[in-house]
């Protein structure tokens, strides 16, 4: 009798230890049993997946989600369980409740449903085993959308730097035309919007640095309430509630700037029949745990909220409200619920890569018909000298700081080079409107034939990325070995930060000039590089 009892005792143990191995398993896993999948068997990671839903065992698994209903996961496990076959999904996406009184949120799974059976050989219940794949899914998404988001803001930037260009000329050209100088600075003021638009892509992708300064949130705040104000119309009231003793944040004030335009466009945009934004900043220091970014409605996938001081802004609509199908895709790049023409669906995710580029955190809270909060923290920053918002420092409207260019004494011969034909004429018109001899070359082999056959250029004003054959920087190098004392200045869509991390391309920055660049900008670099 020992015999067996020690038997008995052995399999428990290691009935025991099986369990613990179960239990502790980096992968969620469950058991099923029977056609209604009543659950037997849940691991840890499988709980903290589905949140809080009480106990699930002995429960089926429509019981416990009801939520689930529409996704195509019960006729997947039906199906499993009817013809024995498993079910391999990647990444799946599942719209899931972490907790009853939170929204739900979308993630994505990667999992098997596999059918177990008795000593029979039938079918008796399904293993689930799988893996959270959210961040990295995001991650991929996110990738994507940079990488669109940069080749787009390259692509405006050309197309810009002929605009800003032209307009500039022809402003210059209509000096006596009143009406048709008016016209062309309207001209000049959507290229400049244009301009931010593509600098917002840059940031959004981070690929461009952001003009980060230690400012005073409350004064960007009351700066900007008119602007703000206006952009609702007669339909809506804006209220500030601006907490006194605001501590200072280091951010770019431009981009807040545009983030809370868009908070205010999507305010208004949700008020159809008019309604009250409400605008709060205050000072919060908070504790490092997930109850405060779950307060908040961060996005999934977030950055972890880390603890410390931030100033808090709160936009507060109590517009339409948001379905929860629509709030756990708030964040995703170009989704949008607007008309098609009236949206492009970067704004929350711009304001969200912005803000945590800015070592912030950002969160949305939403229910239909009870409005929309979202909540913008920025970490406190020292206090040193203190730096207005651009709108309250200039009133909105560009300052330019370029200084006046010398005289160009001598007539130099530049060599432009680019393989866009609108560009080349375009800076080709400058240049000889600013007293130049220019050359162009559509081909770094067509600059270097020229080159070769004799001629002499004091400059050369060259794209740095250029298709097939030789880039600018090679060009530039081919074309010093065959004339020593030439001068180079590149010029590209991209910012010179991209140009570096992307291509390894480093260059001094008087020797490189981002597009578009107005007349004054290439007159002074040109000269400042003819004269060095």
């Amino acid at each position: 009798m020992s015999g067996s009892h020690d038997g008995d005792a052995r399999s428990a143990h290691e009935r025991t230890r099986l369990l613990g191995f179960f239990e502790q398993a980096p992968s969620f896993m469950t058991i099923m049993r029977g056609p209604e999948h009543r659950f037997e068997l849940a691991n840890a990671a499988y709980r903290s997946l589905i949140g809080g839903r009480g106990e699930i065992i002995g429960r089926t698994v429509r019981e416990v989600f009801p939520d689930l209903v529409g996704q195509g996961f019960f006729e997947r496990l039906d199906e499993a369980y009817a013809t024995g076959e498993p079910f391999v999904g990647e990444a799946v996406p599942i719209v899931l409740r972490s907790k009853p009184d939170q929204a739900p949120e979308t993630r994505y799974l990667s999992f098997v449903y596999q059918p177990t059976r008795d000593e029979r050989g039938a079918i008796d219940g399904i293993l689930v085993v799988g893996h959270d794949v959210t961040a990295l899914k995001r991650a991929q998404r996110m990738e994507a959308a940079v990488r669109l988001a940069s080749g787009i803001a390259h692509d405006f930037n050309n197309l810009l730097a002929i605009i800003v260009g032209n307009v500039e000329l022809l402003i210059e050209h209509l000096e006596a035309d009143t009406y048709g100088r008016s016209l062309a600075q309207l001209i000049s003021s959507a290229a400049d919007r244009g301009t931010t638009l593509v600098s917002r892509l840059l940031a959004y992708s981070q690929r461009q640095r952001l003009d980060n300064r230690v400012v005073e949130l409350g004064a960007v705040l009351e700066a900007m309430a008119p602007a703000l104000r206006h952009l609702l119309g007669t339909n809506g009231t804006l209220t500030l509630e601006v907490a006194r003793g605001l501590w200072p944040v280091r951010v770019d004030p431009a981009q807040i700037e545009i983030a809370l335009v868009d908070l205010a466009t999507n305010a208004r945009d949700a008020m159809r029949r008019g309604g009250r934004l409400v605008l709060r900043a205050d000072n919060v220091s908070i504790s490092p745990n997930g109850e405060a970014a779950a307060q908040m409605g961060a996005p999934a996938g977030h950055a972890p909220l880390r603890g410390g001081d931030y100033v808090r802004i709160v936009v507060v609509d109590d517009g339409s409200g948001m379905m929860p199908e629509v709030l756990a895709s708030a964040f995703e790049p170009f989704f949008t619920t607007k008309d098609f023409g009236h949206g492009a669906g970067l704004g929350l995710s711009m304001v969200q890569g912005f803000i945590e580029q800015s070592e912030g955190h950002v969160g949305v809270v939403s229910e239909p018909g009870r409005g929309t909060t979202v909540t913008l923290l920025l970490p406190r920053a020292p206090a040193p000298a203190i730096a207005r918002s651009s709108a309250a420092s200039s009133g909105g409207a560009p300052s330019d700081t370029t200084p006046p260019p010398t005289s160009n004494a001598t007539r130099a011969h530049i060599l432009v080079v680019d393989d866009e034909a609108t560009m080349r004429r375009h800076v080709l018109t400058l240049l000889t409107r600013l007293g130049y001899d220019a050359t162009v070359a559509a081909t770094a082999e067509e600059a270097l034939e020229r080159m070769r056959a004799g001629e002499r250029f004091d400059l050369l004003i060259t794209d740095v990325i250029m298709p097939g054959g030789m880039n600018g920087r090679e060009l530039a190098d081919a074309a010093c070995k065959l004339q020593a004392d030439l001068r180079v200045l590149y010029t590209s869509g991209y910012p010179a930060e991209v140009l570096a991390e992307r291509d390894g391309f480093a260059v001094e920055a008087r020797h490189f000039l981002t597009k578009p660049y107005r007349k004054q900008e290439l007159q002074a670099r040109v000269e400042a590089l003819l004269t060095a």
